[in-house]
């Protein structure tokens, strides 16, 4: 075993004293097997540069939170240095997500807790100067403070069962892209119904505006509608975006644009959904985007396929965080038992 010594923190968790350095697991005994041999690949590469930081809102969903982080550490942890974390000041259904974070108190942290809670209505740009404000947009607080190059964003109810990040690094290593991860949410497009157009087609469709009126007509949508389509400049489509479940974006590369440095509205601006104006405006500037999104999935333990619908349903919010706890259980036991510790505490 590498296991030296270990000592304890204030929370039940240990460190372990590998090779001139302090690991942290998150379980105090010595495990073998898989856990073991992912906590010695970890203290493997603790020396090496941790290029990416993570930026997660949290609203609600403590189990499915701790799903999100346990299998973003194992599988992309060692790219990873800081994890903004955004926490609502309204919690859904009076939940509490506080002591989750707690627990993952030993990997670098950095809580913000909004100013306000501006859920899923259209954001206000003329209130953007206000850093407050500004500051409660999703994401925005880790896009302005972040040091370095990359930023992962995603939701906390994600389930990795790969190295996303590490694959997404490689994709954007040349720079043709400004970011990549899931393009557009095409079971709402008019273009998508058509079969015209999807996350991997989207720069190559370029229907002129009449063109776009007529695929709204014939192929009527929930939310794309004549209004929303701008007559100098109609595609990319309303609905097109790079999703923000899971997505890394070159934060050195588009700062300069985006508020409050430059004019592009923020990434979690809420337009018709989040990202969407963002997205259209570095696109017509100029800016790639990549549709690739191997080794996760979204809302993997919504019965209705995704998470918007647990923040108003009592039923689905309570069935979707007990499929997370056993999840846990049976996969992360470790994280598991740790976690019912700290709530005992």
């Amino acid at each position: 075993m590498l296991l030296v010594r270990r000592k304890y923190v204030n929370h039940p968790i240990a460190a372990f004293w590998i090779k001139g350095s302090w690991v942290y697991p998150p379980h105090w005994d010595d495990y073998p097997g898989e856990e073991a041999t992912h906590w010695k690949r970890h203290a493997k590469d603790s020396g090496r540069r941790k290029n990416v930081d993570v930026a997660m809102r949290v609203y609600g969903k403590p189990y499915q939170t701790a799903v999100t982080m346990a299998s973003l550490f194992k599988h992309s942890g060692e790219h990873i240095d800081k994890i903004y974390v955004q926490e609502e000041i309204e919690q859904p259904h009076g939940d509490d997500v506080s002591w989750i974070l707690d627990y993952f108190s030993n990997r670098s942290i950095i809580r913000y807790r909004t100013e306000y809670f501006l859920g899923c209505g259209r954001s206000e740009p003329e209130r953007l100067p206000e850093q407050g404000y500004r500051h409660s947009i999703r994401y925005q607080y880790a896009w302005e403070n972040t040091d370095k190059r990359f930023l992962f964003i995603m939701h906390n109810d994600c389930l990795f069962e790969a190295d996303i990040v590490g694959g997404m690094l490689e994709r954007l290593a040349d720079e043709v892209f400004a970011g990549v991860g899931m393009i557009g949410q095409c079971w709402n497009c008019p273009a998508g119904f058509a079969q015209l157009c999807d996350g991997g087609r989207y720069e190559n469709f370029k229907p002129d505006y009449k063109e776009v009126l007529a695929l709204i007509r014939d192929y009527p949508s929930p939310r794309t509608t004549a209004k929303e389509i701008d007559a100098e400049a109609p595609v990319p489509l309303p609905e097109c975006r790079l999703n923000e479940f899971a997505c890394l974006v070159n934060v050195g590369m588009l700062r300069q644009h985006v508020v409050p440095e430059g004019d592009v509205v923020p990434f979690g601006m809420m337009g018709l959904d989040i990202g969407t104006e963002w997205f259209k405006s570095l696109t017509l500037r100029g800016y790639r985007f990549l549709n690739w999104h191997q080794g996760f999935t979204h809302s993997p333990f919504s019965s209705r396929s995704n998470g918007h619908d647990a923040d108003s349903s009592q039923d689905e919010y309570t069935s979707s965080e007990d499929k997370a706890k056993e999840f846990l259980k049976e996969n992360y036991p470790s994280v598991y038992h740790d976690l019912r510790g700290v709530l005992a505490s």
